[in-house]
């Protein structure tokens, strides 16, 4: 089965993120699942989207050196493809990227309308339906550059999105696409691109499309409601003002419009948003922080591709909403019902294990068998241990660090303490005959999985995320065993 996922919009990037650092943890979905993600937005230079797109080009980097064929379990197992990569007979060569050629508009909305082009009558009614101040109110509708997205004005983003199904991408998604695939939607609902983009790629699947399978395919859904807000600009068309009048307006429709005609809706969001980021209308500058709401959004995309295909049954549309047993402005481990820590916040810790374990005592304990049977020696200059490296470093840690800076912060774990420490709420009572998470103890278990896994596995780099996902887990289920309730 494959995951045809559209992140739509800055939002729609931030998720994907997330989902990212969630498979690079372990988090499972059915065997044999295949992510294929693709980021449509028209804003291209999005900072958000460069952070994205380059994560996954690093994850892929890593899981394609460790793993030739499907794996059940362990980190970065599950694969993940651009749509460039599916490939049938006579296609079309589509560009190997995880961003969608839909967009670098660099025009006003006048412009794209052509309006000068048009008679007289129709010119007078465009101009009477959108916002046609002089061109120095950067607001005003017609005088939008859409370089940088639609700047939280859906009624555009709905004209623009109209022409995706003519794009060379959209063409080729139909040809690829089987019966056995699903399709997941990620948009926000209260700026421009995700709320036109979301309804019309429904449209475009159910109606438009020339191929039956997509006509008839299975579609899940988020939508993200506010969760933050933007500080005041003049030189900026959005404002956050409008954002809860924009989600009920687009909520009304949604009802209206795409109920039966989606099989699995998740809403999120947060009614007291108190997360205040600079107002930034799109491109490199903006790259916000991490956030609570799109990490349990990213949830929902592997919550929705292990459903069973009779949960979603066709003109039958389940609803999903998320909740917790507390939401408080700082959210640690013990926020969360079991199932979401067993999920996908086991795997996360098992991945913080892997990173200390990693940076910091792998390179105390080159001496052991294990380290001189996995070459360890060359973690510093051996291509795929500096990805991994790089992909802790750069990534990982700096979005664990965002997480807990952010309005309500998530701090699940302590980054200065030792592993007796490490779980916030979840201390490991230490004395003279009980050392804990020792490094002996760390020692013992992987040499005991380097042992396990050695005469199974040849390759170097599968045995080593083999090694490092099992000496992990065993760790956390000999010393720790529960996360804090």
């Amino acid at each position: 089965m494959k995951i045809y996922l559209f992140g739509i919009g800055g939002t729609g990037s931030r998720v994907v993120r997330s989902m990212i650092m969630l498979l690079a943890a372990g988090s499972k979905l059915p065997k044999g699942t295949s992510v294929i993600p693709m980021i449509v937005d028209v804003d291209v230079q999005n900072g958000d989207t460069y952070r994205t797109v380059e994560l996954m080009n690093l994850y892929r980097k890593i899981r394609n050196r460790a793993y030739s064929n499907s794996v059940e379990d362990g980190f970065f197992h599950t694969n993940i493809e651009t749509l460039g990569l599916q490939k049938i007979e006579d296609t079309k060569k589509i560009k190997d990227s995880y961003q969608l050629d839909f967009g670098n508009i660099d025009d006003t909305f006048y412009n794209y309308l052509k309006i000068d082009q048009l008679s007289k009558e129709t010119k007078n009614l465009l101009e009477s339906l959108y916002d046609a101040s002089p061109s120095a109110n950067v607001s005003a509708e017609l005088n939008l550059k859409l370089t940088k997205g639609f700047k939280g004005n859906p009624n555009i983003g709905s004209v623009i999105f109209n022409e995706f199904s003519s794009t060379e991408e959209f063409k080729h998604f139909e040809r690829v696409y089987t019966e056995q695939d699903r399709i997941f939607i990620i948009s926000s609902i209260f700026g421009g691109t995700g709320s036109s983009g979301f309804p019309q790629l429904i449209k475009i699947f159910r109606q438009k499309s020339k191929n039956s399978n997509v006509r008839s395919a299975k579609i899940g859904g988020i939508v993200v409601m506010p969760y933050f807000t933007v500080s005041e600009s003049k030189e900026s068309a959005i404002d956050s003002m409008n954002f809860v009048s924009k989600t009920k307006a687009a909520l009304s429709y949604y009802d209206k419009e795409l109920d039966k005609n989606i099989e699995a809706m998740y809403y999120i969001g947060d009614k007291d948003p108190i997360t205040n980021y600079e107002n930034h209308e799109g491109g490199l500058e903006q790259q916000n922080l991490a956030h609570l709401v799109e990490l349990i959004s990213s949830m929902s995309i592997l919550h929705y591709a292990n459903l069973d295909d009779e949960d979603l049954r066709s003109g039958n549309t389940n609803y999903f909403e998320y909740g917790m047993k507390n939401h408080k402005n700082a959210v640690d481990l013990s926020h969360f019902f079991e199932s979401t820590q067993d999920n996908y916040l086991k795997p996360l810790t098992y991945f913080k294990y892997f990173e200390k374990l990693l940076l910091g005592h792998v390179p105390n304990n080159l001496n052991q068998d294990y380290s001189k049977d996995l070459k360890l020696v060359n973690i510093n200059s051996e291509k795929f241990y500096k990805a991994v490296k790089e992909f802790f470093i750069d990534y990982f840690y700096p979005w664990m660090e965002e997480l807990s800076k952010n309005k309500p912060s998530f701090s699940p774990f302590r980054s200065n303490e030792d592993f007796n420490k490490l779980i916030v709420n979840k201390t490991i009572t230490t004395g003279l005959f009980n050392k804990g998470i020792s490094e002996n103890a760390i020692n013992k278990i992987l040499a005991k999985s380097n042992k396990y896994f050695g005469g199974k596995i040849n390759k170097q780099e599968e045995k080593f995320l083999k090694v490092f996902y099992e000496g992990s887990v065993n760790l956390f289920n000999n010393h720790i065993k529960d996360l804090p309730s």
